[in-house]
């Protein structure tokens, strides 16, 4: 069984965006925190932890393990889109459609909105990384791949 929470910090007037994914496989336990160095709004950097966080697991071969998934996120806009299929949103939508891709890619996977409390560790890991973009002297935003 793989358990996955993923979360997003996002300063509503810079745009400056964090992410927090944890996930624990068998024994393991692992955390992220990563800035992101272009500007997103709090849902696009949801959807963009989700991302990262299933290329993740993917690049370390877990979607072959036939174990089942449990995504975790506070983020009901995440989930709901997920389980609906419905948004108005362009670029939601079209981050919608990299989630999609990558979600099947795993045999078994569970999806649960949570309580922003039950969500604490994430939360934690994607302030973190909101932090460090903000007090970074690296020029916004960066000419990189935007999701």
């Amino acid at each position: 069984m793989i358990t996955l929470y993923t979360d997003a910090a996002t300063n509503p007037k810079t745009k400056d965006t964090g992410i927090g994914i944890s996930y624990r496989y068998d024994v393991h336990h692992y955390q992220l925190s990563i800035p992101l160095l272009h500007h997103y709004t709090n849902h696009e950097g949801e959807f963009i932890a989700l991302i990262i966080a299933l290329d993740t697991l993917i690049s370390e071969n877990l979607n072959n393990m036939n174990d089942a998934l449990f995504i975790y996120s506070d983020s009901k806009t995440l989930i709901d889109a997920i389980l609906l299929q419905q948004l108005h949103n362009k670029t939601l939508k079209e981050l919608l459609a990299i989630i999609n891709y990558r979600l099947s890619q795993f045999s078994n996977v569970h999806l649960q909105w949570i309580s922003e409390q039950k969500n604490k560790e994430a939360d934690t890991l994607a302030r973190q990384a909101l932090h460090q973009v903000s007090h970074s002297s690296l020029p916004h935003p960066l000419n990189i791949h935007r999701f």
